[in-house]
Order: structure tokens, then C-alpha cells, then sequence
């Protein structure tokens, strides 16, 4: 399953596949000067954390979540707008 969102301003996300054991696809367009991607646990905290070049104008991350416990996490897109959460399954 994929869970791909379209906003009004253009932006469009993509990852999968979701639920995963091992690794995330992670594809966003239209985001206004993206600067991370980020990987957040149930409680807040930040699992993994990824910085992405000034400039970037489309987002291809694979994210290896093969270490983690099972259960909710969260993809965060961070740009100069403010952040985009969608919810992630690992099982």
C-alpha cells in the first residue's frame, strides 16, 4: 500500500511500502526548499534524521527501519514553509 498526499499548494508525497519490516521509499515534489526528512518514534523522539542539500527540488530517500522495534512512527518533511506528518507502520 501506498500513501501518496497531494496539498493544495502542490505538493505531493509518496512512501512505501507502508507497512514495512525493512526499508521505506520516500518520494516529495513541490516542497518550498526542503532542508530534512526525519523518522520520529512513538514518544517524539527522532530516529533517524536526514539533511538534504539547499536547492533540492524533488526528494528520493530510502530509509532502512530494519533496526527498529515494531509499531507507529511518523515522516516528517521539513521545508521553509513549516512540516508536513504522515504516519508510518513498522512491522
Amino acid at each position: 500500500m501506498s500513501n501518496t498526499v497531494t496539498l493544495e499548494n502542490e505538493v505531493n508525497i509518496e512512501f512505501f511500502p507502508n507497512p514495512t519490516n525493512d526499508l521505506v521509499h520516500i518520494i516529495a515534489e513541490g516542497l518550498n526548499d526542503p532542508q530534512a526528512v526525519q523518522l520520529i518514534d512513538h514518544t517524539g523522539k527522532v530516529v533517524k534524521d536526514i539533511k538534504l542539500e539547499t536547492g533540492v527540488l524533488e526528494i528520493h530517500e530510502t530509509i532502512d527501519v530494519s533496526q527498529l522495534l515494531s509499531g507507529m512512527y511518523f515522516i516528517r518533511f521539513l521545508d521553509r514553509s513549516g512540516m508536513i506528518t504522515r504516519k508510518l507502520i513498522k512491522m
